[in-house]
């Protein structure tokens, strides 16, 4: 059986930058374009949980949830889809091997 980690990230845009923000993370991310934001959040989440132990990951140790403005951004993500043409997205950590993919 395949053990996964799910990331929620919340992606907008601010004048001339892609910004996100990972809510189970908190690691923030910045970019010009979308595709830069995409390989900033990946290399950024792998490097963060290389740094745990697969026994915490398994505790969840790696869990620093964002601030609650950030939750409710992704609640709202209709909306925010509608308003700038970002949406939200999810990211998925394979324990075995070790692998982040986009859902």
């Amino acid at each position: 059986m395949e053990e996964a980690i799910y990331f929620r990230i919340i992606v907008w845009r601010k004048k001339n930058q892609f910004r996100a923000v990972c809510l189970e993370t908190n690691l923030a991310f910045q970019a010009k374009t979308k595709a830069e934001l995409h390989k900033k959040i990946k290399d950024g989440l792998l490097s963060y949980i290389e740094c745990f132990s697969k026994q915490e990951i398994i505790s969840k140790a790696y869990l620093r949830p964002a601030p609650i403005k950030y939750h409710c951004l992704w609640l709202l993500k209709p909306i925010m889809v509608w308003i700038n043409s970002s949406k939200p997205t999810k990211a998925n950590y394979n324990l075995q091997s070790g692998k982040l993919r986009f859902a």
